[in-house]
């Protein structure tokens, strides 16, 4: 089944009229976040709502999310009714009420939750990626959070495919490093973990925030700064992290490394 939960009702996504959907189609005129969902937990939701309704107030939405006790309750009735097991997938998608020709004076949202089968315990964290220059990302007020339309992730994702890779690294519009397709870039060199600013272009990623703090009380140093080629040639490790997967090792032939050291901190990441 695919069930899913359209602006407090419980639904078919099938049976959402198009025009309901109007505005994020045609105009990407919202936002989403993907989480990660266990029977006991949604790790880190009050990051991505607080992401979320930073986005929303760039573009004059007012948006109002569950809170965490009425988003578990959604979440555990889809687990329940698309025949889940432990984990899964969520993605909470928000936008604009209403239509118009690209100006809207509606400021209300619509919230849509989906919830899909995630097999957390056999994620594969060994990753090949590409480097992927045929489109920059340009640094901007938007370009921290996560928007409909993602033709650029997915032909980085593509052309990542047909190198034989799952992963792909994306510059910015100054050829530095701004983030990997589906994640923040993290590299770590002895004990100092570091990623590219916040003003590169990628997205102000929920992991990277919550390893931000999370990194100094397990004794690493911390750090964001500009990120060059240069610089994966010389890391210990080159990481892809998120807050659906934790930490994965990204393998470069560019970049040959040998240490999987990070790995071992997904244990502390998911309270679940």
């Amino acid at each position: 089944m695919n069930r899913v939960w359209f602006n407090g009702s419980f639904t078919r996504l099938q049976d959402i009229p198009a025009s309901a959907l109007e505005r994020l189609w045609k105009y990407g005129d919202g936002g989403f976040e993907t989480l990660l969902y266990t029977q006991s937990e949604i790790p880190l939701y009050s990051l991505h709502a607080e992401r979320a309704h930073k986005h929303a107030s760039l573009l004059e939405v007012e948006l109002q999310l569950p809170d965490y006790s009425e988003l578990k309750n959604i979440t555990k009735t889809l687990a329940e009714e698309n025949e889940l097991g432990r984990y899964g997938r969520m993605r909470l998608t928000w936008f604009r009420t209403g239509g118009g020709l690209y100006v809207s004076n509606e400021k209300n949202a619509q919230i849509l939750i989906e919830l899909q089968a995630f097999d957390f315990e056999n994620i594969n964290r060994n990753l090949k990626a590409i480097l992927y220059t045929d489109q920059p990302l340009a640094p901007g007020i938007l370009s921290p959070f996560k928007k409909p339309g993602s033709a650029v992730y997915a032909d980085a994702l593509r052309k990542a495919k047909k190198a034989g890779a799952e992963e792909a690294i994306l510059l910015n519009t100054s050829g530095e490093i701004a983030e990997t397709a589906t994640g923040n870039l993290l590299l770590r060199t002895g004990n100092q973990y570091t990623a590219p600013p916040s003003n590169a272009g990628g997205i102000e990623g929920i992991m990277l925030q919550h390893l931000s703090k999370k990194l100094p009380e397990w004794g690493y140093s911390f750090n964001q700064k500009v990120i060059t080629f240069q610089d994966l040639q010389q890391a210990d490790e080159i990481l892809m992290i998120n807050a659906l997967r934790g930490i994965s090792l990204l393998t470069i032939p560019e970049y040959p490394k040998t240490s999987i050291n990070s790995l071992q901190l997904n244990e502390s990441l998911f309270n679940i």
